[in-house]
This record gives C-alpha cells, sequence and structure tokens, in this order.
C-alpha cells in the first residue's frame, strides 16, 4: 500500500491481489482518500473513500473499525463513492468523554451531510442502530442498510404498512422524517 500526504487528506492506493497456483493475479485497484468530518460537538470523524458514482457510507459495528470494509472497497467503488468512517473512539476518529447513541448518530450525520447530494448508508450491527438514528437527523440518506442491527424483535406491522402505503402513493422515496418519533421508538431496544 502507498501513502501519500496532502495537509489534512491521506491518499492511499491499494491493490487486491489472489494467489493461485499459477501465481498471483491482480483483481482490482482501488484508490482511497482519508478526511476528517467535524461532527456537531466538534469531534474529528476519519473516513476513507474510493470510486466514483452514487454516495454509500458503511458504519462498522461495535468492534473493529473502518478498515474491516477496506476489502470491498474495489468492488464498490467501481459504481459508488464508497466511504467507510471509523465511529467515535475508533480507529482514526476523536474521542470525547460522555459517549452517547445521539452522538454516535450526530457522527453519522456529519459525514453523511459532508458528501454531496444524497447518500446510500449501509450500517452494521450497532453501526446499523447508529445509522437509523442519523436518519432522523438528516433528509440526505436516501438508502439505508441495515445488516445484523441489535434491535428488539417485535411486530413492526404498522411500519410496515405505512410504507407499503408512501409507496403505492408514489412515494418512492420516503424519508425516514415522515414517520414520528413513536415509530422510531418502535425499533429502539
Amino acid at each position: 500500500m502507498m501513502i501519500f500526504s496532502a495537509g489534512r487528506m491521506i491518499v492511499c492506493c491499494a491493490i487486491v491481489a489472489v494467489t493461485t497456483d499459477t501465481g498471483i493475479k491482480l483483481y482490482a485497484r482501488s484508490e482511497t482518500s482519508i478526511a476528517q468530518i467535524p461532527s456537531r460537538d466538534r469531534t474529528l470523524i476519519a473516513v476513507e473513500c474510493a470510486g466514483a458514482g452514487p454516495n454509500l457510507v458503511i458504519v462498522h459495528g461495535g468492534t473493529g473499525d473502518r478498515t474491516r470494509w477496506k476489502p470491498l472497497f474495489p468492488f464498490f467503488a467501481s459504481h459508488f463513492t464508497v466511504c467507510a468512517m471509523d465511529r467515535r473512539g475508533r480507529g482514526a476518529s476523536g474521542d470525547s468523554a460522555d459517549y452517547s447513541l445521539q452522538k454516535a448518530a450526530e457522527d453519522v450525520a456529519a459525514v453523511v451531510d459532508s458528501r454531496p447530494g444524497t447518500v446510500f448508508v449501509l450500517g452494521h450491527s450497532i453501526g446499523g442502530v447508529c445509522a437509523l438514528e442519523a436518519a432522523f437527523l438528516t433528509d440526505k440518506i436516501s438508502k439505508l442498510v441495515l445488516y445484523e442491527p441489535p434491535l428488539r424483535d417485535r411486530n413492526h406491522a404498522a411500519v410496515a404498512t405505512k410504507m407499503e402505503n408512501m409507496i403505492r402513493a408514489g412515494g418512492e422515496r420516503a424519508s425516514p422524517g415522515d414517520f414520528s418519533t413513536r415509530d422510531r421508538d418502535d425499533f429502539a431496544e
């Protein structure tokens, strides 16, 4: 991996290779850049991006950091501008003494708001909960994927029915703000 520094921005080149019986085969290449985005409380949140196209922000789970998603960058980067962030207190992001889910959601919203245009967000595990909460803080999230979020297993029929009705009425792009706080609480633990 090569790393170039340009002020507060770091650019990395990563080459993914596969070892075969006949040697090493180049599989994909992705150039990345790392930026520090200030959250609402001014804590700096690290985000690494690669590729071109619609924005995809990935929020990692409880352990690890953004580097867990880097092996997938070459695959996403051919279709998206893929950005993996370090959650507060992880990887290259700053930390604060008073951690809360609200601050974690504000961090995700800050990263989303730093991207041009609308953003797809993929949240894994507790990162999914942070992403879900961030969707109530910004209107720039156009798609939200929650992968293994630690949410209470409850009957969400009312929320699902409301979403289906909005889609049928032509509201395919319904935002999370279209749901009340009571609906949001249905997802929380």
